[in-house]
């Protein structure tokens, strides 16, 4: 980062970070759980390792968790 400076280095950053994205996009499937509840549903699997490599798990919590 001393050598590109801060402006070069987030430029550099975003770019690596928007093409790997877009590779990801090809292969991993994303999961939304439901908050607290949902992940409490998966854990046992995730913790045995039966959560397959290509599968992304995101626990969404707040506003959109129900009850």
């Amino acid at each position: 980062m001393k050598e590109w400076g801060p402006e070069e280095f987030n430029k550099r950053s975003m770019r690596y970070i928007m093409h790997s994205t877009a590779k990801t996009s090809a292969w991993l499937k994303i999961q939304e759980l439901d908050g607290v509840k949902g992940l409490l549903e998966v854990y046992k699997d995730i913790c045995e390792g039966k959560i397959a490599a290509d599968e992304g798990l995101v626990v969404v919590m707040g506003d959109n968790e129900k009850d």
